[in-house]
This record gives C-alpha cells, structure tokens and sequence, in this order.
C-alpha cells in the first residue's frame, strides 16, 4: 500500500478495449496485479501506451490519460483487479467511490426479455431457474447449474457506454432454416461472446461489442434500467437465445461482478477453483474478426462512405494511421493490407488514439508489423483498402522503390528496427561485392 498523496498506480493491467480513461490518483496508490494477467503495465506514465498479451493472447493496452486526475480510482479498476485487491484499499470516502457498482467491466450476459431454448420451448432468461433443461447449439440438454444477476439504473447505464447493452436486431447474423437469426431482437452485454462460423465453418466466439457496425448490431441507448442475467451449465458452452447461438457463463475471474455471486459459494462451499476452460476459440482482433464484421456488414448491406484518413507510416516495417468512414460513423474500418497484388492480412482500424477523439471517439487507428521486413532491395507496391468493398484509403496505393543507392540504404539503416538492419547489411554486403566486382572486373 502506498502513502496518501502519491498519484501512482504501480503494475496495473487494462483489457485493450475498455476503452476508459484512466488517470493517476490522488488520495491513495496501490499495488497489485490481476493473476488472469500474464505481465504487467506501469501507468505512472501520464500518456502510456503499450501492448502486450495475455495467457490466453488477447491484446491488452493502456489508455490515454485525459490529462487531469481524478479524486478516485475508477470503479472498472477495482472490478477488474477483483475483492483481494479492493480490500486492501484505504477505507476513506474516496474508496468507497470506488467500490461503486457503475463502471464494472467484463461480465457477460443476456439482458431480461431474452428467450433461451428449453426441450419445452422457449423461455425468457429470468424465468429459468437452476436444475432446469436448456437445449445447446449443439442439440444437447444440459442442465443449469448457477444464474448470475446483476442490475443497473438507468442513470448508470447512461453515463457509461461500457455498461449498455449492445442490441443485435432480428436477422443480423444471418438466417437459417428456421428464419432470421436472431429470431428477435437480443440484447446483450458488450463482452458476451456471440458464437460465429469462422472462415472455415468452425464456431467461434467474439464479443458482441467488437461486431458493433451502427446499423443491425448497435449500443443499446435507451435510458432504463438494465438487468443482465447469465447461465452456467456444468461446461462452458453454447446455448441458443432468441434462435442465435451464444456462450454460457464461464467464471474467469469473473463471478464476483454479479450481486448475487455469494450465492454460488452457499451452494457449492467445496468447488475447487479451476481455470476457466472455453467451448471455443474466442476472436478479438486480426484478419478472423476482419472477417466477421466484413460479412455481417454485407449481411446488413451496408452502404460504404468515402474513407477520410492519413497514412502516418507505411515503410518495410510498418504500416500505421487512421481511417474513418463518416457515413458509418458507428462502424470501425476493416482494412486488408495488400503487397504486390497479394492479400497478406487484415484487421479493424480501432486502436484509441486521443488526437483523434472527435473521429469516432478516437477509436481509428491501427499499426500494423509486416511479419517480415521488407526486402530493400525489392519494389513493393503496398495497398491499404477497405475489406468490404476494396476501397484505396487515402494515400493508398504507393510504391516503396528499391534501395539503388549505398546513401539511400545507409540513411534508412540508422532508424531500422534490428530485423530490418539484418536485411539491410545483408543488401549492403552484395552490393559492396557487386561494386567491387565492377571496378576490379572480377
């Protein structure tokens, strides 16, 4: 426990897209880091911004500062570092402003209304009840073996878009045999894993807030009270809710988010803590995600805008910048990065950037890495288009022409990163031996 007065937050780990501001405080600091975390971020720094991975490869970041610091911790901090870290928190006002249920983060679930398939039919979420049937996407019956609940006022709901349901109206991922899928309008907590055909067939799970396109997957702003309940069979799995398939509870450090979380504990006093163990890959980012939005975009026939944007860096490392579509203001750009004709990878352009705050939140960025420098001695033509419809950002396509200089090679060899100087002492070497091959005519 640090002193009063030193605005410090010490090895603290925020998911990537959160999206909060977090600020240094200044009643109180402490230390800590989630064990679900694999490494560690110091946000002493006013302005960090790193990345890193998790156990299980999600992304994770800081995000910017807003430049003033608050008299408290955010409550999403506390929620995410969980009760061991909360309680240790001095007990003064500004802790208890913190313990505030408004700003907790990760917790995935159906909001009330929701109908999850039973062998005797439908039935709205609330009214399940443990020990009773649900029917799987799989076609199985599994029995219920917890229900977490949680409730938000309207006013909670309205100040924190982290917290607002995402609606995904009828027929938004497609359409089966029985009809529209969903059926119905769902609605469901921004994290909870909505399951998905990837390229190949195979189920998926991505968080619905990551499919938002602003037009048949959207926040949910409707100024209510909101209550979330979720389900947890004896396996983490997949369940149908208004015909869609979505996961099932699964605790990942995460059963302490519901009001009700003491319940589970009463009745099974000697369940052992286990790791959470997921019924499906989970997509959050990359070509697999581009992918999805791309189709449920074309789904929703989306009518793509004309791209505003920059490119900041594209060279033989890096291709980074921002793209927006003002006429999809609610959609993020799916970008495919092409090298001479041919498709290499694609992602979302929704990394925070504060600059750019007044362009779809600030939320249009991206960098991306080659996965291989490029070879200076090669002419690439590098194109940076919109997935859905093939469309050049701007300043997009370019040539990166060959190194045919010795001081071209040597101006760029001093900002390289050390892969690429490898590439490039390698280039300079042939072309010495080249040269020195033309003036003794070997």
């Amino acid at each position: 426990m640090r002193q009063a007065g030193v605005a410090d937050y010490t090895a603290l780990m925020i998911p990537e897209r959160i999206g909060w501001p977090i600020h240094p405080r200044n009643e109180a600091g402490f230390g800590g880091v989630a064990p679900w975390f694999a490494q560690q971020i110091d946000l002493s720094a006013p302005y960090a911004d790193w990345t890193g991975s998790s156990t299980s490869g999600t992304e994770f970041r800081t995000l910017d500062s807003l430049g003033s610091a608050p008299t408290a911790v955010p409550a999403c901090v506390i929620n995410l570092l969980g009760p061991p870290f909360a309680s240790a928190l001095p007990d003064t006002a500004g802790a208890a402003a913190m313990m505030a249920p408004e700003a907790a983060l990760g917790i995935d679930c159906y909001c009330r209304g929701a109908r999850i398939a039973t062998p005797g039919g439908e039935k709205p979420i609330e009214a399940l009840r443990i020990g009773e049937p649900v029917l799987t996407a799989r076609n199985t019956v599994r029995p219920i073996r917890w229900i977490g609940r949680r409730r938000y006022a309207a006013a909670q709901i309205a100040q924190h878009q982290n917290l607002q349901p995402v609606l995904i109206r009828a027929g938004a991922l497609g359409s089966n045999s029985h009809g529209p899928v969903p059926a119905r309008d769902l609605r469901v907590s921004p994290e909870h894993g909505l399951a998905l055909p990837d390229a190949d067939g195979a189920l998926v799970l991505t968080p619905a807030n990551l499919l938002i396109n602003g037009h048949s997957i959207v926040h949910d702003t409707a100024a209510a009270d909101v209550e979330y309940f979720h389900i947890e069979l004896r396996e983490h799995d997949v369940v149908l809710a208004e015909g869609a398939a979505a996961e099932s509870f699964v605790d990942d450090n995460s059963r302490a988010l519901f009001d009700n979380a003491a319940d589970f504990k009463a009745r099974y006093p000697n369940e052992p803590v286990r790791p959470a163990k997921f019924c499906a890959p989970r997509v959050t980012g990359g070509r697999a995600l581009a992918a999805l939005r791309t189709r449920l975009e074309r789904i929703a026939d989306m009518q793509y805008g004309a791209l505003r944007g920059f490119l900041d860096r594209a060279d033989r490392e890096v291709v980074g910048g921002w793209v927006h579509d003002p006429e999809n203001p609610a959609c993020a750009v799916s970008l495919e990065i092409v090298l001479n004709g041919e498709v290499i990878d694609a992602f979302v352009a929704d990394r925070l950037r504060s600059d750019l705050e007044r362009v779809a939140g600030g939320r249009c960025s991206f960098y991306w890495k080659w996965p291989r420098a490029l070879d200076p001695a090669r002419r690439c033509i590098v194109s940076v288009r919109r997935a859905g419809d093939g469309a050049e950002m701007p300043g997009s396509p370019l040539m990166l022409d060959q190194n045919d200089t010795m001081e071209t090679a040597l101006a760029d060899l001093q900002f390289a990163e050390p892969e690429m100087r490898r590439e490039m002492a390698a280039f300079l070497l042939r072309r010495a031996d080249a040269l020195e091959d033309a003036l003794y005519g070997v």
